[in-house]
């Protein structure tokens, strides 16, 4: 059943492996959120070297 969870990220039917690292999780997001936040990060630091230079 696990297996499966992980396998196809159904989780419905079983759960998917956190390991150790599900115990620093706050608050669970959407992965559209994460990934925005993350190319948010990017261009800042872009805008930041830019003016640098």
């Amino acid at each position: 059943m696990g297996r499966n969870a992980c396998a196809t990220g159904d989780i419905t039917h079983g759960v998917l492996t956190a390991g150790h690292a599900f115990g620093f999780v706050y608050k669970a997001r959407p992965m559209t959120e994460i990934i925005a936040r993350v190319e948010a990060s990017q261009h800042l630091v872009l805008y930041r070297l830019d003016d640098a230079l």
